[in-house]
């Protein structure tokens, strides 16, 4: 049915229940992709465990993003599902727009927090920018505090 869908993460404490709502939908697509957008002041690539070494130095938060990926890796393989990890910085509607355009997704897995109308009305919420702008549909799960 579907060929190409994009998990979008943001390493919260709801990132496990993104996760849970993708992992049906993983069985319907021949190839999953696992985005998650950091802060600007990443300044080395990401490092998975399939790389070789580097001699770079990485920053607390890129190790944080590569433990991330590799936590969400570790429980999408217990299930058998395969998925092309990304990390990438920048504005996160953004990069999981472009990167959505770029692998040619056919769906958008997200979580949505709630924002108060004070927050919303001063900075719209990355779930909105992507509704609005993706090049695909767009499955939200809604969160609520845990």
């Amino acid at each position: 049915m579907f060929d190409i869908m994009l998990i979008a993460i943001d390493g919260s404490t709801y990132t496990k229940h993104i996760l849970e709502l993708a992992k049906p939908f993983c069985t319907l697509f021949t190839e999953a992709h696992l985005i998650y957008v950091g802060d600007i002041d990443f300044t080395v690539e990401p490092n998975y465990p399939q790389d070789k070494p580097s001699d770079a130095k990485t920053s607390d938060q890129q190790t944080a993003a590569n433990q991330l990926i590799q936590e969400c890796l570790d429980s999408l393989k217990q299930a058998n599902i395969k998925v092309t990890p990304r990390i990438v910085t920048g504005d996160p509607a953004e990069q999981i727009i472009a990167y959505a355009k770029q692998v040619k997704a056919k769906l958008i897995i997200m979580g949505h927090r709630q924002m108060s109308k004070i927050s919303r009305l001063f900075d719209p919420s990355t779930c909105m920018k992507v509704i609005e702008n993706a090049p695909c549909p767009v499955l939200i799960e809604g969160l609520k505090k845990i």
